[in-house]
């Protein structure tokens, strides 16, 4: 059937397997299609079956569903057949009863919440016992097949809009690429308007010196075509009513403050509020001016001293580190160490930038 068809499939009809149907949203169109068909029967020596054909309708059943102008919906004789099933005994029966339904399941909203009992008693080594909250599921599920909706397909000449807003969290990008990746299939051929109070988005892709994780989103969002406009959280209803949900799950006991100190791993600053924490900064240079070691270290502590020290040199007054990339930072450490954080955060020209970014400038002004 494709071969026979394949120049005719997608443009005039659709096939599958052994069925298929010509449709053109015009009267004269139709039927020069449909000419052109039945000359191919003629030619490949197709024979059709005159009592299953149906020509010029405007509903008919195709796999299992009536297909109209209003869209797509339940062929009813299948949901008779299913309404009058009796409830399932047997494990057997269940699969039968689920396989009918799940023909149809993408009318039916949450069919997995519902028909969650009775696919419990599918387990392996599970005792069969059809109770009330299966024949609950099971009356539910036959109920709503009764009152389907009838699906429409989407105008993909229309733009689709989509709707963001990240409340108080400003990561409204973030909202957006999540977005696009989540309805992928419905946005990527078409064109899309987003709605966001972020306005700055709007100039997203004309952003010459973007850092990497921005540019990162720029690339997944470049094969939509997106449209993005202003729009005022009051006024930007849906998303900003959903971004404000609470979350049930959250314990409002087990809120942390947000950690702004630098950790001493990030800077390598001496800490002076212990003898024993500052210790190698006065050991180090110790061992490079006159061989002197601490007494009393153990084994493992002399290993690690030796370890470290060799990566340290003294130049008076100043002890410089020496790092795997070659770079040699000064090291610092009392009120020296706390006199150039602030430099590095408090200046005229630094911004008051986060703890990160503060390191950055005090390891680029090469101390340590």
């Amino acid at each position: 059937m494709m071969a026979i068809f394949h120049d005719m499939i997608k443009k005039t009809m659709e096939v599958f397997m052994d069925d298929f149907s010509v449709l053109r949203n015009s009267f004269g169109t139709y039927l020069s299609h449909l000419d052109k068909m039945l000359k191919w029967c003629e030619d490949t020596h197709l024979c059709l079956n005159w009592e299953k054909n149906h020509f010029m309708v405007k509903e008919s059943i195709v796999l299992g569903h009536k297909i109209s102008k209003s869209g797509v919906a339940i062929d009813k004789a299948k949901v008779d057949v299913i309404a009058k099933l009796p409830h399932p005994t047997t494990v057997k029966g269940i699969r039968s009863f689920l396989g009918h339904v799940g023909f149809y399941r993408r009318f039916i909203q949450d069919f997995l919440k519902i028909a969650r009992p009775m696919t419990r008693l599918l387990k392996k080594d599970t005792l069969f016992f059809f109770f009330k909250e299966c024949i609950k599921a099971f009356q539910s599920l036959k109920k709503k097949l009764t009152k389907a909706p009838i699906l429409v397909a989407s105008d993909c000449d229309l733009p689709f809009e989509l709707m963001c807003d990240a409340s108080d969290f400003s990561i409204e990008l973030l909202a957006m690429v999540y977005a696009f990746e989540k309805f992928r299939p419905y946005l990527v051929l078409s064109k899309s308007l987003v709605y966001t109070d972020h306005s700055t988005l709007k100039y997203l892709f004309n952003k010459q010196d973007a850092k990497s994780r921005l540019l990162q989103s720029v690339l997944l969002l470049q094969e939509f075509d997106i449209i993005v406009r202003d729009k005022k959280g009051a006024e930007n209803l849906a998303a900003d009513h959903l971004s404000r949900l609470e979350n049930p799950h959250q314990s409002v006991l087990n809120k942390k403050e947000i950690n702004e100190t630098f950790p001493l791993e990030t800077l390598n600053m001496v800490s002076f509020r212990s003898d024993l924490s500052t210790s190698w900064f006065a050991n180090f240079p110790n061992y490079h001016a006159g061989n002197f070691v601490v007494k009393g270290m153990s084994s493992q502590q002399k290993n690690n001293f030796f370890k470290d020290v060799k990566n340290y040199f003294w130049d008076d007054p100043f002890l410089f580190k020496i790092c795997a990339d070659q770079v040699i930072w000064r090291c610092v450490h009392g009120q020296e160490a706390v006199d150039i954080f602030k430099a590095c955060h408090n200046g005229p020209t630094k911004g008051h930038h986060g703890p990160n970014y503060t390191a950055k400038k005090v390891f680029d002004s090469g101390f340590v």
